[in-house]
């Protein structure tokens, strides 16, 4: 009998749900989060990958984690980042108006404010951007 695909499949290995390694994605962009929206979506727990532009590294969270404000292209709005230093020593040399792919997963919306955890950095020391794989 031949029923549809609901969900996932936790036997195949194939399946990146099934494996909890869901992928990063460009979208929602931080211009889509902010559009306004009746009711109001909740973007908690998704998983982006966003090309943004930091503005300046805010305050120490710990010893090995800091609080850095970003933003998006020229929006407005801030996309604020948690950074494990430890892991990623080169956001602390970066001057502001830089750009560096984040990959995230979103804390919370609230305003005009993303807040992203669990974040990763990719810097490329060419100048120009790998494309963000999703």
């Amino acid at each position: 009998m031949n029923q549809p695909k609901i969900g996932t499949n936790p036997l195949n290995p194939n399946d990146q749900a099934a494996n909890g390694d869901s992928e990063y994605s460009p979208t929602p962009t931080p211009v889509d989060i902010f559009k306004p929206r009746y009711p109001a979506k909740n973007y908690q727990g998704v998983k982006v990958a966003w090309t943004l532009i930091l503005k300046n590294i805010h305050a120490n969270i710990s010893q090995n984690e800091i609080l850095v404000l970003t933003s998006f292209e020229d929006r407005p709005g801030n996309v604020w980042i948690v950074v494990d230093v430890d892991r990623f020593p080169k956001i602390l040399s970066c001057r502001s108006g830089r750009s560096f792919i984040v990959k995230g997963e979103i804390a919370s919306v609230q305003g005009q404010d993303i807040n992203l955890k669990d974040c990763q950095l990719v810097f490329n020391l060419t100048g120009k951007l790998p494309p963000i794989e999703s």
